[in-house]
């Protein structure tokens, strides 16, 4: 057999040796590790000879640190009622085990977009302009709805600064000023801009984002649970200036409809 080649799943790391023929064997404890299974040695009496067999000692590796081929891998997945066992497989299928077949090794920096998914996901991106937390949650719902597990990425990122929606944040400032006015102002100054992306019935649908001169006033804001649907958000530390630049655009066009 040859070298060991290392990756990580989920932060377990799962180590595979390619043998003479170029098939690849799992340590078995690392597997059971990623599966949250406790017991590698109840594991291996239940699998057949043939997919199971000791490690050679120039692996490096413990003699009682079993091996398992393709066929034992998918007998300890399909005997697992672990819900990280569909993930797990889905990953070494997908991902893993093609790169070992195409290159003889998996790189964990190969990537699981296409050259197109990723210019979709940057033009979406640079369209959209979002928050840290939003481009996390975007990307998630990407790589998800293209089959791949994403749950590499954190659960949580740094939190933008204290942020509302505009009609809030008039009210708590006590602003006589509707949203809607707001926001044709906001639109007139440049800080927002109406832009238009397909829905999901295949029509155009128009929303508000923060440009780039607004993003010091505001950000625009993913929804976690809709991924399509942005919202534009303003900070609550800088809304007293932004609401002084609406107030004199609205007392600008106050006099002059008199």
């Amino acid at each position: 057999m040859s070298n060991i080649i290392p990756f990580n799943f989920n932060n377990h790391k799962i180590r595979i040796i390619n043998d003479v023929t170029g098939q690849p064997w799992f340590v078995l404890s690392d597997v059971c590790k990623a599966l949250n299974l406790t017991n590698p040695s109840a594991v291996a009496d239940r699998l057949d000879d043939d997919e199971k067999s000791n490690p050679k000692p120039d692996l490096g590796l413990r003699v009682d640190q079993l091996l398992i081929n393709e066929s034992g891998l998918f007998s300890v997945i399909l005997r697992s009622d672990k819900t990280s066992a569909k993930v797990f497989k889905k990953w070494l299928t997908s991902e893993v085990l093609p790169s070992i077949r195409n290159n003889g090794s998996y790189s964990a920096h190969t990537s699981i977009f296409s050259a197109a998914d990723k210019m979709i996901f940057e033009m979406a991106i640079n369209t959209i302009n979002p928050d840290q937390a939003s481009k996390i949650a975007m990307l998630k719902k990407f790589g998800e709805d293209r089959g791949h597990s994403m749950d590499y990425l954190p659960e949580e990122v740094d939190a933008p600064p204290a942020h509302d929606s505009l009609t809030e944040l008039l009210r708590k400032n006590h602003s006589s000023i509707s949203a809607i006015r707001a926001n044709d102002i906001l639109i007139r100054l440049g800080l927002i801009e109406v832009r238009t992306r397909l829905s999901s019935n295949g029509k155009q649908k128009k929303y508000k984002g923060v440009t780039d001169n607004g993003r010091r006033y505001g950000l625009n804001r993913v929804s976690l649970k809709s991924p399509n649907e942005t919202r534009v958000r303003w900070y609550v530390e800088t809304f007293p200036e932004l609401l002084e630049m609406i107030t004199k655009k609205y007392d600008e066009a106050d006099l002059l409809a008199k």
